[in-house]
């Protein structure tokens, strides 16, 4: 809803009618009775329940107060159900104002328009429409193609297939699904984002899934194009396979097998074979596993939720074998069995890459350790062979980024946690495929484009983002946490933020300092500049939000939509959180979703005096 010049704008009534397919428009003068009744049972309700809520619409704005806030205000108390109720968003002129009916907000807090040209047009619409969506300014596309089930994947009368387009975060445009001919098609104006097809049941809970990425069609011309033949498979929230380094997973080495997640608060599921699942745990989440078995160390791995993950754990003689033979080339006793490990391999493609220099970029002076085919430690190599495994002895403990080179050129980027006894995994692969993620720069309680400079782990140069707020980059397409570091010119902070490179899309909500410190005043905060602050934004459910800090005296305060904290201890959406007074080092930022009831996690270096910005999507 937007409000011309800034002037008071008194909300007429309108009712929520279904909308005309081919002009997107809202039909003025329904006949309600007639298509109502035509409906299902549970889509009359919803009806019901969303025409109900024009209460909200007829409020009294005649008062002198700020339309800025006012209109906030209803916006936020509408937005949770209209998602809901308005499957297609709608545009309309009422006494000369501009109403807009949206599918949903995004980040910034701005509508989510599936046909931006049929919508009034600001200028961020302007720009998202003519740069960030080539697509959108060609003629409309539509795309079709087959599926198949696989994994024991299967569906009933109680199931429903799902065909939607994802861009930034946001799902739009709806396709179908034949299962005559197991096929999907869907109807697109734009070329940004991907394709997803899901399998639900009736609790809305996802058994299969697949998508594919537009980018790979971008050269085919408009008209029908032909999709990918997709294959969903079951979707596990953390599933993966520990296993020992040595290749021998018999009995005697996975013996008493334990395994933790969540920084070690929460417990693993493990199998006799080493299989294992840890079910609630959000599709894009980052969570720190650890995996431990008889005569094998503790093993450190930072995974995504979503991903099948292959766990390592490496036998005590092994590594000790390591500590000698390096501790006699380097003349230098390393056979501290506290010392952390870091282990890992190169890889193109999936398969073992030679000529590839590893180096840790937040602990300068540490030397790799390269193995020749033989497996054995290699002072004279300067690069991996073709094993690509390399390895660091000593690291402090932390969250460290690991860089891939080739010549001088950026192969590849892994972050990894070490702590003392402990060996932790940094595999570093490239993929083939790229694709240009859409970066977003904006004040995140007004949307405002603002400029900034963002230091990205994906990235080797600096980029400079404009007044347009929206760069286009070029990435890597695979699950992998990437950190960035974004500089800012007052009233804004600089902070630290992460993203996941498969996303497609990177947002950067920046947090002016007046507002953190009027928070900080008005609830009486003591100033502990040897502690770490992280402010989470949730925009798609009700939630509450905590911190795995054992040693800490953390406090959590909640804020709306404008960010105005909240009486309650507890999150709305829209809105976020700010955790004050953590403890120096690797933490783990959890987010409970009322709707979803999953957790969402991330994993973050909470440094002295830092400030982490953090967004969480539900799927």
């Amino acid at each position: 809803i937007t409000a011309a010049q800034e002037q008071i704008v008194k909300l007429q009534e309108m009712a929520i009618t279904k909308p005309v397919a081919a002009a997107g428009m809202v039909n003025e003068n329904p006949d309600q009775d007639e298509w109502i009744s035509r409906l299902p049972r549970a889509e009359q309700q919803r009806l019901s329940e969303a025409q109900s809520r024009s209460e909200v619409l007829n409020q009294d704005w005649s008062m002198p107060i700020d339309a800025r806030t006012s209109l906030e205000e209803t916006r936020a108390l509408i937005l949770e159900k209209a998602k809901e109720a308005i499957p297609e968003a709608t545009a309309k002129m009422i006494n000369g104002q501009p109403v807009i009916v949206a599918a949903g907000f995004d980040s910034s807090g701005q509508p989510i328009f599936p046909d931006r040209r049929e919508s009034p047009v600001t200028e961020d619409a302007k720009y998202v429409q003519t740069e960030t969506d080539p697509g959108a300014a060609e003629t409309a596309f539509d795309i079709s193609g087959h599926f198949i089930l696989k994994g024991g994947v299967a569906y009933t009368n109680d199931h429903y297939f799902e065909v939607r387009r994802k861009q930034e975060g946001v799902y739009t445009e709806q396709g179908t699904v034949d299962l005559r001919s197991n096929s999907y098609a869907i109807h697109l104006r734009g070329r940004t984002g991907s394709v997803v097809v899901r399998l639900r049941d009736q609790t809305n809970n996802i058994l299969g899934e697949a998508s594919f990425s537009l980018a790979s069609l971008a050269s085919q011309k408009a008209g029908a194009v032909q999709g990918p033949a997709l294959v969903l498979i079951p979707t596990r929230d953390l599933p993966g396979t520990i296993a020992s380094a040595n290749g021998r997973n018999d009995k005697t080495s996975l013996a008493q097998i334990e395994g933790s997640a969540l920084s070690g608060s929460a417990k693993l599921s493990i199998a006799k074979n080493g299989e294992f699942d840890f079910e609630h745990l959000q599709k894009g989440s980052f969570t720190i596993v650890q995996a431990k078995a008889k005569k094998h160390l503790r093993t450190i791995s930072l995974l995504a939720a979503g991903e099948n993950s292959n766990v390592s754990i490496f036998p005590v003689s092994m590594i000790r074998s390591l500590r000698q033979i390096v501790s006699e080339q380097r003349k230098m006793s390393l056979d501290n069995p506290d010392l952390p490990i870091i282990w890992g391999r190169v890889t193109a493609a999936g398969k073992s890459l030679a000529g590839v220099q590893v180096d840790i970029e937040s602990a300068g002076g540490i030397e790799p350790v390269y193995f020749n085919q033989f497996m054995i430690p290699d002072a004279n190599l300067k690069t991996t062979s073709e094993n690509g495994l390399y390895a660091f002895i000593g690291a402090p403990e932390g969250l460290h980024a690991l860089v891939a080179r080739r010549g001088e050129a950026y192969f590849a980027h892994q972050n990894v946690v070490t702590e003392r006894g402990a060996v932790s995994v940094g595999n570093l692969s490239s993929s083939t495929e790229t694709e240009q993620s859409i970066f977003r720069v904006y004040d995140a309680f007004t949307g405002e484009a603002v400029p900034a400079t963002i230091s990205h782990q994906g990235v080797e140069e600096q980029i400079e983002i404009d007044r347009s707020g929206t760069a286009r980059i070029l990435l890597s397409r695979q699950h992998r946490m990437s950190l960035a570091q974004v500089a800012v010119q007052d009233p804004y902070i600089s902070a630290s933020y992460q993203s996941d490179d498969a996303d497609g899309f990177a947002h950067f909500p920046l947090i002016r300092g007046d507002w953190l410190n009027l928070v900080r005043t008005t609830l009486r905060m003591d100033d502990n500049p040897g502690s770490g602050t992280v402010i989470g934004f949730v925009p798609d459910e009700n939630f509450t939000a905590d911190a795995i800090d054992p040693n800490g005296h953390t406090r959590i305060i909640y804020f709306d939509l404008q960010g105005r904290p909240l009486p309650d201890n507890h999150g709305v959406a829209g809105g976020g959180f700010i955790i004050f007074g953590l403890t120096p080092g690797v933490r783990e930022i959890t987010v409970f979703g009322d709707t979803s009831e999953l957790v969402s996690t991330r994993v973050i270096p909470a440094d002295p005096g830092s400030l982490n910005v953090l967004l969480f999507r539900s799927e």
